[in-house]
């Protein structure tokens, strides 16, 4: 089975899917997007507003800053795989948007494992705290986590290298953490052209 009937048998597991409460209210379940063959994968927490509405990931204010910023970096985004950890936009009558709990994370674990499992990129970018955490099941920090290049290894994946760096929801919220954010991506382009071009 080639990569593209997985990831739209995968997208219909997701339409499907209805383990968690949020399924049953968000306007629309949000599937990953981008290259099948990418080596670099960037999973975020889950979709905000703006993804719920339109269906897609990262077109809110956060994947713009994002996109804008790894284009400038010099990354080239035709080799980028975009996705969640959770493909339900969390939220509750009283929180318009919120981490995921960790039952939600659980429910998506294996609908975030088939996307791994099938682009098999060769590094993952975890935006922030919680997806660095879930990706290295660790409680250590971001602020620990960030400037190390993390080995990963799954079942039936060969290793994978993991950045963690700030959500850029982070960097919305507190701009004077922009030019360190901009650093950390910085950083992590020059490992991959330098293990790249080596």
């Amino acid at each position: 089975m080639d990569k593209q009937h997985k990831i739209s048998i995968l997208k219909g597991y997701i339409e499907d899917c209805n383990k968690c409460d949020i399924s049953k209210i968000v306007t629309n379940k949000v599937a990953g997007k981008g290259s099948l063959n990418a080596s670099i994968l960037v999973i975020g927490i889950g979709p905000g507003c703006q993804e719920d509405i339109e269906g897609e990931c990262f077109v809110g204010p956060s994947g713009k800053l994002l996109t804008d910023s790894l284009e400038n970096i010099g990354f080239d985004i035709e080799d980028i795989y975009f996705t969640n950890l959770v493909s339900c936009r969390p939220t509750s009558d009283t929180i318009k948007d919120r981490d995921p709990t960790q039952s939600e994370i659980t429910n998506c674990k294996l609908r975030l494992w088939t996307e791994i499992k099938t682009i098999s990129p060769k590094y993952i970018i975890a935006l922030g705290e919680l997806v660095s955490q879930t990706l290295l099941k660790t409680e250590e920090g971001i602020g620990r986590l960030i400037g190390s290049v993390h080995d990963r290894v799954w079942p039936e994946i060969e290793q994978i290298k993991i950045f963690c760096v700030y959500h850029p929801s982070f960097v919305l919220r507190k701009p004077k953490s922009k030019d360190i954010w901009t650093e950390q991506l910085r950083s992590i382009y020059d490992i991959i052209n330098k293990r790249t071009n080596s």
